[in-house]
Parts: C-alpha cells; structure tokens; sequence
C-alpha cells in the first residue's frame, strides 16, 4: 500500500497507456481513452511546489468589500496596465507622475475589467495570459476607492521592481508604497514595498501579506 502511494501517479499513468493499448487492439480507436475525465485532468492539472501565484494585477479579492466608481481616461496619459494607483486631472484617469505628491493626488487603483481583460480589443482576451493586456482607453475606467485588490510591484512598466524589500520578507500591514523618480528598473508610478529616496507612501494602503515570485501580492485601501 506504501508503495502504491508513493508511485500513484506512475501507477495511474501505466494503466491508462495499457488501457490504451488494449482498446486500439481491440477497435482501432482510443478516441474515449484520450476524452476520460482522468487523462483530461492529467493534461490540465498544475503542480505549485510551495505557494499557488497571488492573482492578477488589478483583480478584485473581496469583492463584497468593494467601493469601485466609473471614470473616463485620458488617452493623452494613457494607463499602461491594470491594478496601479492612478489620479484625477481635469475629471479624467491618469497615472502617477513624478511632479506629483501622492498623498495629494491618489484617488484610487486601477479595477482590471471584468469578466474580459479587453472585450473591445482586436485579441482574444479571454485566451490572453492574465495581466497581459492594456486598459482598453475607450470604454470607461473603473477606480477602487476602497477594499481589497491584487496588485504587482512595479508593475506600471511592466517591469517587476521590488524596490526596499523582498517579496517574501513582506508582512501584513507594512506600508505600500508608490515610486515617483526612476530608479533603476523602478518607473515613476511603480508600487513598492519599502520606503526608499524617491517613493512616497500611500495614504491608507497596506500589504496583506507576501508577495509571490512575480511581485503579485493583495493590498487593502481605505479600509
């Protein structure tokens, strides 16, 4: 029986390929074999060694708790990627920029839209990797004001940039951080995870916890 557990995988995997086997001898046809719930588990399931990845930048993660209003972006100033702190210029949704004061200027962050990351784009957004697509500048923008999001640090270019601290040495309630200066790989707008010459705090925004291995890690504003 030990033996079993241990190689139960191997064991699954040889009784398919002789089920396999056996079936083609018999009909010439092993179409059910490959349309079974087992072999089409097997070919889908995912294996996470130590943690499963954070979310999606710009998912909400407790949607019951969340205040979200419309907005209507700036294309002129355009956001490049979900979940980053954005402000309010003339009524209308820009990024963070450098000249700015951030606990004068933030309003909200950046909701990913939902179900489809792009429904009026030329991808196929529903086949799309999470994340990987830019707010679409011509439908309306939708802004958390308050509750809980998945964000990426350093996300605003794309870039991964972790700024002070690891990913993994974040804790709950440390301060979020957003970057204004470059610095290296950080971009003016960028969040971080440590206080460093060049970034500011945001107001009322805090860690949950750590951040995987992409930077990915839940926050919580004016909560």
């Amino acid at each position: 029986m030990e033996l079993f557990k241990k190689y139960k995988m191997f064991f699954m995997v040889a009784f398919i390929l002789l089920m396999t086997a056996i079936l083609y001898l018999v009909t010439g046809d092993i179409s059910p074999v490959l349309a079974s719930p087992v072999v089409i588990g097997l070919a889908y399931s995912n294996t996470f060694l130590y943690r499963m990845p954070s979310g999606i930048a710009g998912d909400l993660t407790r949607k019951e708790w969340a205040v979200v209003e419309s907005g209507i972006y700036d294309s002129n100033y355009p956001c490049l990627l979900y979940g980053i702190l954005i402000k309010y210029v003339s009524g209308k949704v820009r990024p963070i920029a450098a000249a700015d004061v951030i606990a004068s200027v933030q309003q909200g962050f950046l909701v990913r839209t939902y179900p489809l990351q792009d429904p009026m784009g030329t991808t196929q957004a529903a086949e799309a990797p999470g994340g990987s697509i830019a707010p679409n500048l011509t439908l309306a923008a939708s802004i958390l004001k308050s509750g809980y999001m998945t964000v990426q640090l350093g996300n605003t270019g794309g870039t991964v940039y972790q700024g002070l601290t690891a990913y993994a040495n974040i804790a709950k309630g440390d301060q979020v951080y957003c970057r204004k200066t470059v610095n290296g790989a950080g971009l003016a707008g960028d969040l971080e995870a440590g206080s460093v010459t060049g970034n500011e705090a945001i107001t009322n925004c805090f860690f949950l916890g750590p951040a995987d291995s992409n930077g990915n890690t839940e926050i919580a504003f004016n909560v």
